[in-house]
């Protein structure tokens, strides 16, 4: 769905500032923004979407994530923090941005690749926090393999 720069700002400032609010009123804070979907897709590329979520990180001095030399990453500099994203259950196209969903392969389903993956991405790209999708049934059993392959690698798992 195309949107306006002006809409995008919005429609990020509402969310954030809705979870803000929830966070507070649960006696927690908020760390980063990262936007998710289509919307993480189109500001990585397009400079119309990232702009004004760039924008709305500067507004509630928050970090905000991307993938490694996405144009998120370029309007952020010096603006706000900038967190160098990877993800350990998908593929990777050879410009770096993510598998379409509507390819026949866009996961990586196998413990030992997404390892690899994530050395990789850690390694080549300065990654910095890895993603692995919850919507996957067996999400948590691959979250503690990957875990504990990772650490038995020398990878250290901590907050950033």
């Amino acid at each position: 769905m195309a949107q306006s720069e002006q809409q995008v700002f919005e429609e990020t400032v509402y969310q954030v500032g809705a979870l803000a609010g929830l966070a507070r009123a649960a006696g927690i804070t908020l760390h980063h923004v990262k936007v998710h979907g289509a919307l993480y897709n189109l500001a990585c590329r397009d400079d119309a979407y990232a702009r004004p979520i760039v924008e709305a990180a500067v507004l509630f001095d928050l970090p905000l994530m991307g993938l490694p030399g996405c144009r998120i990453q370029t309007l952020a500099a010096g603006r706000c923090r900038f967190v160098a994203e990877g993800f350990a259950d998908r593929r990777y196209q050879t410009d770096g941005s993510l598998v379409p969903r509507s390819d026949p392969r866009p996961f990586v389903e196998n413990t030992e690749e997404a390892v690899q993956q994530v050395e990789s991405l850690i390694r080549k790209h300065a990654v910095q926090t890895i993603c692995v999708h919850g919507d996957n049934p067996l999400a948590l059993d691959f979250i503690r393999e990957l875990r504990k392959a990772l650490m038995n690698k020398g990878i250290t798992i901590r907050p950033f």
